[in-house]
């Protein structure tokens, strides 16, 4: 991982990113290949993120020191308190599970067609954007209060959602508590 991260670097990289965990419990990387990320960052004096949205990967970024987590998805109150006081911050996103959850919720309430391929991937995927939505709406205030720095920022989803919802991720958080 370092070698990788060399090479990103002196591609010109400001920043690097991993990918830790997506909709799977299994973190694509060990705890010590997301320390070695970490610690190879902050040697050559750059920032790291991560995407990690379940667990046990929060947990295992956190405790490597990542400057922001993105998502956090099932992140929990403990978990955004030691964010806080290890200075790390979060981007939550929620816009992206928002849409994501809206447009199948929608979808399904339509009467789609189950054997239609978007219908059929909709229903597959509302298993897990029904409970990310519910995480944000649910949880958002008390994690802010936390002191958890939280970052407003964006992700690619699909299914006609804008670019760069900033506007919308605001929104968000002012309607959760802030």
């Amino acid at each position: 991982i370092r070698k990788k991260i060399r090479e990103q670097i002196r591609d010109g990289a400001d920043w690097i990113k991993l990918l830790t965990s997506n909709r799977s419990p299994i973190p694509e990387f060990t705890q010590e290949e997301l320390n070695a990320a970490v610690d190879e960052c902050h040697r050559v004096g750059k920032k790291c993120v991560v995407h990690a949205g379940l667990q046990p990967a929060i947990q295992m970024c956190i405790d490597a020191g990542f400057d922001t987590i993105e998502h956090g998805t099932f992140l929990t109150e403990d978990q955004a308190r030691q964010m806080a006081e290890k200075g790390i911050a979060w981007t939550p996103t929620i816009t992206a599970y928002t849409v994501l959850y809206e447009f199948t919720r929608d979808l399904l309430a339509s009467g789609a067609d189950p054997s239609d391929r978007i219908a059929a991937k909709a229903i597959r995927d509302m298993a897990f954007f029904e409970p990310a939505y519910l995480a944000y709406k649910n949880n958002f205030k008390k994690f802010y209060d936390t002191g958890v720095t939280v970052l407003a920022g964006s992700d690619m989803v699909l299914y006609g959602a804008p670019p760069l919802p900033i506007n919308r991720e605001l929104s968000l958080m002012v309607e959760y508590g802030i």
